[in-house]
């Protein structure tokens, strides 16, 4: 019987061997799935309390309270946005008029040259956020006034998006959004196709704040 064979313990040592590698390779092709799966790098934002995930193929620029983050051919603006100490200016809007405004706001700019501001929301459409909150990519027009000589005003309107926001407020909270705008000039400074923020807009969740 092979109990009693002098080769007996050695076998049954090479049996254990075996089994404890084939183990720690399962492991292994099992840790080395789950990295490829994740491939994301967490952002967070404890005072404001937000955080999202987002491809380690994009990069966070700066630092609060002006971050940015860069894609392959464009970048965004990482906006926080509450009604916190505004409450009375704020009176009566609801959240969408609240962050609709916010991002007219952000786009505002006058100069020697020119000015622009965006008017009405001309495109809505509502994004699936895996944590449950409000999410939407926002097309606004935007119109454009340029003053290349003394007495002379050239006009321009056009789309400008898409900007993204995520309703971080709960039902009876006061108003807190999250707006991810993109940076460039506007008409002539539009830039190639470029990444979407769906996915990332998609992990937008909400964490403790802390001062």
């Amino acid at each position: 019987m092979i109990k009693d064979s002098p080769y007996f313990d050695l076998i049954i040592i090479c049996i254990l061997i075996t089994l404890f590698s084939c183990s720690k390779s399962s492991d292994k092709n099992q840790l080395n799935k789950e990295e490829t799966k994740q491939g994301l790098r967490t952002y967070q934002d404890t005072a404001s309390g937000f955080a999202f995930d987002y491809p380690d193929t994009f990069e966070i620029r700066g630092t609060i309270p002006s971050p940015t983050i860069a894609g392959k051919n464009i970048e965004w603006y990482i906006e926080y946005e509450s009604t916190e100490g505004f409450s009375e200016l704020y009176e009566g809007y609801s959240f969408e008029e609240f962050a609709y405004e916010k991002c007219r706001n952000m786009r505002q700019a006058d100069g020697p040259d020119g000015c622009r501001y965006c008017s009405e929301v001309i495109q809505v459409k509502e994004i699936q956020n895996n944590n449950e909150l409000k999410a939407y990519e926002l097309y606004f027009l935007e119109h454009s006034e340029f003053y290349p000589q003394e007495w002379t005003t050239e006009f321009d309107t056009a789309p400008f998006g898409p900007v993204y926001i995520v309703r971080l407020s709960k039902e009876n909270e006061l108003h807190r959004t999250l707006i991810l705008s993109p940076i460039y000039g506007g008409v002539d400074d539009t830039p190639t196709p470029y990444e979407s923020l769906e996915e990332i807009v998609a992990t937008v969740r909400r964490i403790n704040q802390k001062e």
